[in-house]
């Protein structure tokens, strides 16, 4: 598909932000440049909430994981054009088109995260819509896998869906609708769990299966908290759909020393 360009609006902030966007870029929708950009500019706000209150103005090294096709690591190299940006996703594309783009240090990526090791730590580590198709299990082997890559200073950003998304399926769900794209009886017992016990799942309808669990995922703020502070991650800061004002986000750095070696 043909690659398109970004219309900048004169108030962005960033006059150097990188205006060509993939052709395979689904997060492109129609001509709404506008919240294409804002996304971005979003996240930038939720990474700069967190950097202030770890005193951090400007990490040397950035993970973006997943970038998909540069949504936010096109406003993370506007931002901080002097750190070294690092690129992960499964898509190989994406990383391909991310690294090019951008100047970016491409990390081919898979998601047994017990395993998965880049060999390096890292500043900042922004992670946008992961955690939101994870289950439990996955969701902790994944804050484990992110602690064990941020250097001792660093500081992890994490997009979750919260409590303003299970409202939101709920909602739905009575008036008849969809819940964010699993089956209506999968959303009913993913919504039941979560406000049972701070925590629900569903898997895609049609999901490979055999090679890992991926659909939808609600967690409260305080299962959220509980899991990163079992994984010795220590809690920064946490902000309720504050990602597009959709997503929660929260940021947290290593309470102490993982095991292992670093980014192992």
């Amino acid at each position: 598909m043909k690659a398109r360009r970004l219309r900048i609006p004169v108030s962005y902030p960033y006059r150097n932000v990188f205006d060509v966007v993939s052709g395979r870029d689904q997060m492109l929708a129609g001509e709404d440049h506008g919240h294409y950009l804002g996304v971005g500019l979003s996240a930038l706000a939720n990474i700069s909430l967190a950097l202030k209150t770890c005193g951090l103005p400007t990490p040397e090294s950035i993970l973006d994981l997943p970038c998909g096709h540069g949504r936010v690591s096109r406003a993370l190299k506007a931002a901080f054009p002097e750190s070294a940006l690092y690129v992960s996703d499964i898509d190989q594309d994406c990383v391909e088109f991310c690294a090019d783009a951008f100047g970016a240090h491409g990390l081919s990526s898979h998601a047994e995260f017990s395993s998965l090791a880049f060999g390096r730590q890292f500043d900042l580590i922004w992670v946008g819509s992961l955690v939101t198709h994870l289950p439990a299990g996955a969701i902790a082997a994944f804050f484990e896998f992110v602690l064990r890559h941020l250097t001792e200073r660093g500081v992890a950003v994490v997009s979750l869906h919260g409590p303003y998304v299970a409202g939101r399926i709920v909602t739905s769900l009575l008036q008849g609708g969809e819940a964010y794209g699993v089956d209506n009886a999968a959303g009913w017992r993913m919504a039941e769990s979560y406000f049972q016990t701070g925590f629900g799942y569903a898997d895609y309808p049609g999901a490979d299966l055999d090679v890992q669990h991926y659909g939808v995922s609600l967690a409260s703020p305080r299962w959220t908290l509980k899991v990163v502070r079992r994984c010795s991650g220590a809690i920064v800061s946490y902000q309720e759909h504050a990602w597009d004002r959709h997503h929660d986000v929260v940021a947290f750095t290593r309470s102490r020393p993982p095991s292992g070696r670093p980014g192992e």
